[in-house]
């Protein structure tokens, strides 16, 4: 960012999902809603919670509401280096191109350390939503 704003933590996680991303979108902006995230301020400044899609499958939208593969994802190392600890041969539907060879050309500017892996196990005993069987988020 050009924003100058203190380090932050970054992960991502893989849910099943079988709702339009547009619903899954609208739910991410309720929970950011919920823990106290205002939108409209600073672009790409300070917040407290920021929660994204980065990739939908092999999916490729461009739509006002919603880009998918997330526009700036091949551009930022904190986005790409949890998903390729997910699942390190990823492509990029957009360009057609391994998440792992779009690290190789960010610059070593962005500078990134990993503070710990999280257990899945952590996430359900805190409560915090788990994929349900239909598809979708739910509260535990």
């Amino acid at each position: 960012s050009t924003v100058t704003q203190d380090d932050f933590v970054n992960c991502a996680a893989t849910i099943a999902w079988r709702d339009s991303p547009f619903v899954l979108l609208r739910r991410l902006n309720e929970i950011e809603a919920e823990m106290g995230r205002v939108r409209g301020k600073i672009r790409d400044g300070p917040r407290g919670i920021d929660l994204d899609i980065l990739l939908c499958g092999s999916s490729i939208l461009f739509d006002p509401l919603l880009t998918i593969p997330h526009p700036q994802l091949h551009r930022r190392k904190f986005a790409l280096l949890p998903c390729l600890e997910i699942n390190p041969d990823l492509i990029h539907p957009a360009f057609n191109k391994p998440l792992a060879a779009l690290l190789t050309e960010i610059g070593a500017e962005q500078q990134i350390r990993l503070l710990r892996r999280i257990d899945p196990q952590e996430i359900v005993k805190c409560g915090l939503e788990t994929p349900s069987k239909k598809g979708g988020i739910v509260k535990e």
